[in-house]
């Protein structure tokens, strides 16, 4: 169709006055389009629910998560390192984060190739650990200067960077290997079902607690905290000892009481409907797989469970929700807890992550590109587990807990709940023998407040997280009086992501941070991609017709809505989603070529255009295998794979990170979207819309052109005023818009070359270097 159309102008005054018009053209719109080329990227403002940049645009962004590469270091993985065998007590080395993200002298081709993909942000993922790795009081210098190195890089490739003090179950040091069965064949794991007396349907979650045969060779880990602090808020916990992570469910299956057993029994009957009896002689077999043939104490290991959706230790780990709790409420929780003798744990530990934030915007203030700093990654705010468990200790006995339960959770249909909590509970080594001193202290309640506890379960948000917020984003302040704070909503009992924002018993939301000018409320969503709750699970398993038609955006418009509602309209960035590309099984995901977590990116995306909602993707990771995923928890999420993008047709797309008046409406049909089929009408495929309201700004609007992705072809160009400039080596269409009338709506369009499609209307057409130019209808109504 291209060629046929060049023959055409070409045989046509076309070829007499198409050079000179590209000349004239360029000539008068490069002063405008290189002074922006060549300048730094221009720094970005909050402006009542929008972002704008100082030459008064509107700006859009499209970023990506980097990545789960940089949430360990270079010298400590428990299991990459040994040949697959996990090896212990790695954590007591000094960890090295530097060159974890991104490999050394490789880190421009890895931002140009993000680029290319339409990515105009990265959120930037760092450690505390890697920033403070010995002591609340000392800085790794050399990570310090890694960061900015990646700022600086990333300011020359015209990329923005939300720094990110990233943390996912608090700390790498809060850990449970397990046995990963994945290379097992079938008829392996049956024979070891076998011998361990274990029904056929529970073989691979037993196995995943048994070091069996070589020792366990894979973990569920968290990261962020460094060891010292992990160690300031468990102070009866041995971190050195050889079981280090180690599951504290197999040292209770090593020596079961009664009550366990029958536990254990009851749970698993309820759950998956198998009739199970505590095989006897287990704990003997398990004695003598473990390293010194002897139970081992809760205090030499965590309370993690190896739960493939990892997350869920997030509701199940005391260890967990101590840590939290002493982080965000240590002076309500654990007001005698005083690691330095001095400060309470909450200060002590506070102090050091907003020293450690400080640190940070020093280094990174003076560049244009920093869009902001995102102070804490999902927060748990959970910690109904760890007020059970308290009370139970002040309590002492079952029944009593049982009515301290229905004191929270009143579920006159379910009069068993408390009951069943209980069990399970107990079942998963949750809960207390006994409630004496000793136990208490091993348990990590010595310094605990059973009336603080209860409290933080109410108003968390509102109560703990604003405060924290504020005290972080003013010391913040104090070094960048420009910054923009970027907050999270807590990870707990928040049902508004589900049934829309407002306040439950236990969500008392908290309102906009006070004392700060330029806040983005930035919360994270993912659907339809976690695997069901066990261990050793296998992904998820869709067909591309079961995921095609699922609309996200009810769903997303619940996550979002706390800005409207409680936080003053503030502008909102989804921070975080994306999904998996392993549903069925990475080979069997590969070969159909990723197409279940196509249609899901792209109901997504759809979605997100829809609200015109700024956006960052769950993520980057250049370390990809099949066995490991992301090097990280085993998630196959990142969106390259050996160097290479995979699902790009869904996640590379057209879009305005500049808009010269205000947003009114975007769209892109990628490859994915669902036509209604119309008679007559050929569907309008790879078209782009943009629609804005007003002229509010002299400098272009900016659209990223997926030209290899999308439009090889060349593209149309469809506008209502004023012209364009194509930059094909930087993937950039520079819109002018001339009308200034208020309230004119400006629209563009783009769209390939299409077949059976007669175009009409069109102002431009572009191919590579060259650009025709036809004879533009102003008016859309007529645009075909």
């Amino acid at each position: 169709m291209f060629d046929n159309l060049m023959n055409m102008f070409h045989h046509k005054f076309m070829k007499k006055f198409l050079p000179f018009l590209v000349c004239i053209l360029t000539i008068l719109s490069c002063s405008r389009k290189m002074g922006f080329e060549k300048k730094r990227l221009p720094r970005v403002k909050t402006y009542l629910n929008y972002l704008k940049d100082e030459y008064g645009r509107y700006v859009f962004l499209n970023g990506i998560n980097v990545g789960n590469s940089g949430k360990f270091p270079q010298n400590e993985d428990p299991c990459f390192l040994y040949g697959g065998k996990c090896s212990f007590n790695t954590g007591k080395e000094r960890p090295v984060y530097t060159g974890k993200l991104f490999p050394s002298g490789e880190i421009d081709k890895h931002l140009k190739q993000l680029k290319d993909l339409g990515f105009n942000l990265i959120r930037l993922v760092m450690m505390w650990e890697g920033i403070q790795p010995d002591s609340p009081d000392r800085f790794d210098e050399e990570y310090l200067d890694y960061i900015e190195y990646i700022v600086k890089k990333a300011n020359e490739h015209n990329i923005y960077v939300l720094l990110d003090m990233h943390q996912d179950l608090f700390s790498r040091h809060l850990l449970v290997y397990f046995q990963n069965l994945r290379d097992l064949p079938e008829e392996v794991l049956k024979s070891f079902g076998s011998s361990f007396l274990i029904p056929p349907e529970l073989i691979s979650t037993f196995l995943a607690l048994i070091p069996f045969p070589v020792g366990y060779n894979d973990a569920v880990r968290g990261d962020g905290a460094p060891r010292w602090a992990v160690k300031a808020i468990m102070p009866e916990k041995d971190m050195d000892s050889p079981y280090w992570g180690y599951p504290k469910l197999l040292g209770k299956l090593i020596n079961p009481t009664p009550e366990f057993m029958d536990a254990v029994t009851r749970v698993i009957k309820k759950f998956t409907g198998i009739d199970f009896e505590f095989p006897e002689g287990l704990s003997d077999i398990l004695k003598s797989l473990s390293p010194t043939g002897y139970p081992y104490d809760i205090t030499q290991t965590t309370d993690f469970l190896p739960w493939t959706s990892w997350g869920l230790n997030g509701a199940l780990s005391i260890d967990l929700q101590r840590s939290f709790a002493a982080f965000f409420a240590g002076r309500t929780v654990y007001p005698n807890l005083k690691p330095d003798g001095v400060r309470n744990i909450q200060d002590y530990l506070q102090d050091a992550y907003t020293r450690a934030w400080v640190e940070v915007a020093r280094r990174v203030k003076d560049y244009p590109n920093v869009i902001g700093y995102d102070i804490f990654n999902e927060p748990l705010g959970f910690y109904l587990i760890l007020t059970i468990a308290s009370a139970y200790l002040e309590i002492g006995t079952i029944d009593g807990v049982k009515n301290f339960i229905n004191t929270i959770f009143y579920y006159p249909d379910y009069p068993e709940f408390a009951s069943d909590v209980i069990t399970l509970l107990t079942a998963l080594n949750l809960l207390p023998e006994d409630n004496s001193d000793d136990t208490k202290r091993k348990w990590g309640f010595e310094f605990a407040n059973l009336v603080g506890l209860m409290g933080i379960n109410y108003g968390f948000e509102r109560n703990y997280l604003k405060p924290y917020y504020e005290r972080v984003g003013k010391a913040i302040l104090n070094v960048d009086p420009d910054a923009i704070i970027w907050i999270e909503p807590p990870i707990g009992l928040d049902l508004s992501q589900l049934f829309g924002a407002g306040e439950s018993a236990f969500q008392i939301n908290m309102t906009r941070p006070e004392g700060i000018a330029h806040v983005v409320y930035a919360p994270h969503w993912y659907p339809d991609i976690y695997p069901f709750p066990g261990f050793n699970m296998p992904p998820r398993d869709f067909t591309p017709e079961e995921v095609r038609f699922r609309d996200y955006l009810p769903s997303i418009k619940n996550v979002i809505a706390k800005s409207t509602h409680f936080l003053g309209n503030i502008p909102v960035v989804l921070g975080e989603f994306g999904t998996y590309f392993d549903y069925g099984g990475i080979k069997n995901a590969r070969s159909n070529g990723y197409m279940v977590a196509k249609e899901i990116l792209d109901n997504n995306f759809e979605a997100l255009e829809m609200l015109f909602l700024s956006r960052i993707i769950w993520g980057w990771s250049y370390e990809v295998t099949d066995e490991r995923g992301d090097g990280w928890n085993g998630e196959h999420i990142s969106v390259i794979e050996n160097g290479k993008p995979r699902g790009e047709t869904a996640y590379s797309r057209p879009d305005a990170g500049f808009i010269s008046g205000k947003p009114v409406h975007t769209h892109f049909y990628s490859p994915h979207h669902y036509f209604d089929p119309e008679k007559g009408i050929v569907n309008p495929e790879r078209e782009f819309e943009l629609w804005f309201e007003s002229k509010e700004s002299d400098a272009p609007t900016e659209i990223f052109i997926p030209y290899e992705i999308h439009y090889p072809e060349g593209f149309y160009v469809w506008i209502t005023d004023g012209y364009v400039v194509y930059d094909h080596p930087n993937r950039k269409l520079y819109y002018y818009p001339t009308a200034d009338e208020p309230g004119h709506i400006h629209r563009i369009r783009i769209r390939p070359p299409l077949s059976q499609k007669e175009n009409i209307g069109w102002a431009y057409f572009f191919k590579e270097n060259t650009m025709v130019t036809g004879n533009p209808i102003w008016n859309p109504e007529e645009w075909k």
